[in-house]
């Protein structure tokens, strides 16, 4: 896989892949929504978000560990927030992300 590193982001990918072709659009639009989204959750985190853009559902299937197809999934790990999904899978963008940051939350105010 290659590595693409944007400001919050660390973008695996394979070669020869729409991903590949398209990583800086990609990489922006990521951006935007992690500025919204910890706009909303009124945080700023230190860390990067590593995201896996995959071709298949198999493929993300087999990063997850069970082996079975899905479109992708959001994970934290000791050291840092991971997002697995299909790179054309762009709409959920957003879910994934605040899935993934939902972890640094400790409280919500009222």
């Amino acid at each position: 896989m290659q590595t693409f590193e944007a400001e919050h982001y660390i973008f695996h990918y394979g070669t020869g892949t729409a991903a590949e072709r398209d990583i800086e659009k990609i990489a922006a639009l990521q951006e935007g929504c992690f500025s919204h989204i910890c706009a909303v959750l009124g945080l700023t985190p230190d860390f990067k978000i590593e995201y896996f853009l995959c071709d298949s559902p198999e493929e993300v299937g087999h990063i997850y560990g069970n082996g079975f197809p899905c479109n992708g999934f959001a994970c934290r790990t000791a050291s840092t927030p991971c997002i697995t999904t299909l790179s054309s899978a762009s709409a959920s963008t957003r879910m994934r992300t605040s899935s993934a940051l939902s972890g640094t939350v400790r409280s919500v105010p009222p």
